[in-house]
């Protein structure tokens, strides 16, 4: 109800769950919407056959997401990223599992142990033959120096630590959901269409008395049945997830910390 506010109780445990419509204010297409990625007829540019089939054209799609690292142009964090900002600030997120690999949350300054990247990061590589790690700033270099990284010792192509298509989800994502969703009091999803598993089936992991609120453009998942006479605990918020995070902070009357947040890039 946003005619009154209010505040969340104190030591409230919230989980959002987090896909690529989050990201979509910040010129990063998403998959399924009506201008995504699948639905243009493209093809999905993370899949290993891509990487090795054109290196060229899958790093210039990793260089479009990422920016330059030089000028510090590229993709910024949208008014969400600083929304699930302002939730942890507040001590009210208890994780943050995101199916991107944009790695635009990192740049509004959560902490890491607070995100669990299921599907992997552009940030790091390693190579596709003799498997040696890139850290951030090696990698970084080389994605900017080089059009198709190539490892210095055996000179196969490095690759980012995304999840390919048909590769398991990150080692993290397995051994920390069961706990966090256990313990979750609200799950927040926003931007994903819930039909990638086994990240969609986080949804199903939180007590069968906790709330789940999505804010997406259309009902994915449970949330499509939330005009069931049968639901009690699921509401679906349509429309761009920025929107719908600016209305519910304004019920919160966080709208003048989020906007400080939010300008502070």
């Amino acid at each position: 109800d946003s005619s009154s506010s209010s505040s969340p109780r104190k030591g409230l445990k919230i989980v959002v769950m987090a896909g690529a419509g989050m990201s979509v204010a910040a010129g990063i297409p998403d998959y399924r919407s009506g201008k995504g990625i699948y639905t243009t007829g493209k093809a999905s540019p993370f899949t290993s056959a891509a990487l090795h089939e054109d290196p060229e054209k899958f790093y210039g799609v990793v260089r479009q997401m990422i920016g330059s690292a030089n000028d510090g142009n590229g993709p910024k964090p949208t008014l969400t990223h600083w929304f699930i900002r302002l939730l942890a600030e507040k001590g009210l997120l208890l994780r943050l599992y995101t199916q991107n690999v944009d790695g635009l949350e990192g740049l509004t300054g959560l902490d890491p142990e607070l995100v669990v990247e299921a599907h992997g990061n552009l940030r790091t590589g390693r190579c596709t033959k003799c498997q040696r790690a890139f850290d951030q700033d090696e990698f970084k270099t080389k994605i900017h120096n080089e059009k198709v990284p190539l490892c210095p010792d055996c000179s196969a192509i490095v690759r980012p630590n995304v999840v390919f298509f048909g590769e398991p989800l990150s080692t993290r994502f397995f051994r920390m959901n069961h706990d966090d969703l256990e313990q979750a009091d609200l799950l927040i999803v926003i931007g994903t269409t819930l039909v990638v598993y086994p990240f969609a089936s986080l949804t199903n992991k939180v007590s069968p008395l906790t709330p789940r609120v999505l804010f997406n453009n259309e009902p994915s998942g449970p949330f499509t049945k939330c005009d069931s006479e049968h639901n009690y605990r699921d509401v679906f918020c349509p429309g761009p997830c920025d929107s719908s995070v600016s209305s519910l902070a304004s019920a919160l009357s966080w709208s003048d910390h989020l906007s400080a947040l939010s300008s502070s890039q």
